[in-house]
């Protein structure tokens, strides 16, 4: 990936690599924080060494000696104007180097590894999306990172009503199933995008929910990928009718990792001499939650990092669009893709 100073753009560039491999062949529902993965690869990045800085830096795009620095640009970009929080902590029984610390001044350092302290600060931080810490601590787990991050928006004009929601039939991978369908009428650029069909839905402060549908036979790659990509605009307003929808998915990035060249990390070879020496990662675990309904948005992701123990993960058209089958969606803040999702079925 070539090198930018702009963090929103490393994380768009995250974001196609993570799509194409984390969606393949995807039947069910699934969700992702992109910005969430990639804050905790520049935390790690900060301390990396050698070829397992290099491995990093070609994922994430930044220079090593950037990755602090792009960690504190990335997590204001989250912050600014509302609606999203992100945070991160490292937690650890043995020393992390000083300039490490030095170079994270966003990310609290904690002395000691307890699991009653995990857990209330992951509900803490994603607002009790998240109730639970998404990995149990185990033997071994001397050292531990974990970001996190939470959404709640409502729906800009209060866009849709409650007494306009309908059961009806939704098309999924188990077939026919009934879903509580939500109506509006004040649903926004309605948006071709090669042969995917988007809608942008508004929410309060500037943030959209981009909802797309493909041709039979497109796969949840193809329609997520193109959900950020230009298109023709056919429609400013337009009416809209989208299931309530809730997904949780708890996903491990370890093998992902090993597949994008981050072959060291996640071995004896790795070198995070710049975080405390003999430190080498056994568990990337990305546990993310969505709720949409007539109220708004509501979400969030957790990112843990750990090396190996014994955990145990918790489990100008006026045509009306219908999205009664299988969807994409991503909730961006500017062009910052913040969750990412396919719905296969809502319920």
């Amino acid at each position: 990936m070539a090198v930018s100073t702009d963090a929103t753009h490393y994380a768009e560039a995250l974001q196609e690599l993570a799509v194409a491999s984390l969606f393949e062949g995807v039947s069910e529902n699934r969700i992702i924080s992109t910005p969430g993965i990639l804050n905790a690869l520049l935390i790690l990045e900060a301390g990396a060494r050698g070829t397992t800085a290099a491995e990093l830096a070609a994922i994430t795009g930044v220079a090593p000696e950037m990755a602090g620095a792009t960690c504190v640009e990335l997590n204001a970009e989250m912050a600014e104007g509302g609606g999203t929080s992100h945070a991160a902590a490292v937690w650890a029984q043995i020393l992390n180097h000083p300039d490490f610390t030095a170079a994270l001044p966003d990310v609290v350092f904690h002395y000691g590894v307890d699991q009653e302290h995990l857990d209330d600060w992951s509900a803490a931080q994603t607002r009790h999306v998240l109730m639970d810490f998404p990995l149990r601590v185990g033997a071994g787990h001397g050292w531990i990172l974990s970001t996190a991050t939470h959404l709640a928006e409502q729906w800009h004009d209060e866009l849709f009503d409650e007494d306009k929601t309908k059961d009806r039939a939704f098309t999924g991978p188990f077939g026919l199933r009934t879903a509580f369908f939500m109506h509006t009428d004040g649903a926004s650029n309605y948006t071709l995008r090669g042969s995917v069909h988007t809608v942008d839905l508004q929410l309060v402060g500037g943030m959209v929910l981009r909802v797309g549908t493909g041709a039979a036979g497109e796969s949840p790659v193809d329609v997520l990928s193109a959900l950020t990509r230009p298109g023709t605009l056919n429609a400013v307003k337009l009416s809209v009718d989208l299931p309530r929808f809730s997904i949780r998915n708890n996903l491990d990035l370890g093998v992902v990792l090993r597949q994008w060249g981050a072959t060291t990390l996640c071995s004896k070879a790795a070198d995070l001499s710049g975080i405390s020496p003999a430190l080498w990662i056994g568990h990337v675990t990305h546990d993310c939650a969505i709720s949409v309904d007539e109220a708004g948005v509501t979400g969030a992701t957790a990112t843990v990092v750990a090396p190996f123990g014994q955990p145990t993960p918790h489990d100008t058209t006026e045509e009306p669009i219908e999205i009664t089958g299988a969807f994409g969606f991503v909730v961006l803040k500017g062009n910052l893709p913040v969750l990412t999702g396919w719905v296969a079925h809502p319920v």
